[in-house]
């Protein structure tokens, strides 16, 4: 009996385990995302503020606009815990979290519209916009 106990433990263990696994995939993919967001983010105000051509930067905005489409979806309600800067408020106000990042998305889209325009102001207005929409997005969901 103390034989079967144990096994019962362990399996209960393998499967806390394989549970946890894809909260942590999807942890470190947020993490990575959110990092190469706010690296491109940063090298975007640097083009803007030497004054460059916006055109050639439409690739770099597409990578924050489809970083942005996509993260609703990085927070799913198994991935609370873990090593997460991410408030329990995604959680708790999914429909003001979703508010936000569809905030996000379409201010990162319109930098995209306005870089493939070449279109310098409207570039830097987006911009602006979209940094705005990120931090507006971290005032209510992130730890500081």
């Amino acid at each position: 009996m103390r034989g079967l106990g144990w096994i019962a433990g362990a399996l209960l263990l393998v499967a806390a385990a394989a549970a946890a696994e894809p909260a942590a995939r999807v942890i470190a993919e947020r993490r990575a995302g959110m990092h190469s967001a706010g690296t491109v983010m940063r090298d975007l105000r640097a083009d803007i503020l030497a004054g460059r051509d916006v055109a050639p930067l439409a690739a770099e905005a597409e990578r924050v606009a489809d970083w942005a489409g996509r993260l609703g979806a990085l927070f799913p309600p198994d991935s609370e815990g873990g090593d997460t800067n991410a408030l329990g408020s995604i959680w708790a106000d999914r429909t003001g979290f979703a508010a936000r990042a569809q905030a996000l998305d379409e201010q990162a889209r319109r930098m995209v519209a306005a870089a493939q325009a070449g279109n310098r102001t409207g570039f830097a207005e987006a911009y602006r916009a979209t940094a705005e929409a990120c931090g507006q997005c971290h005032r209510y969901f992130r730890r500081r």
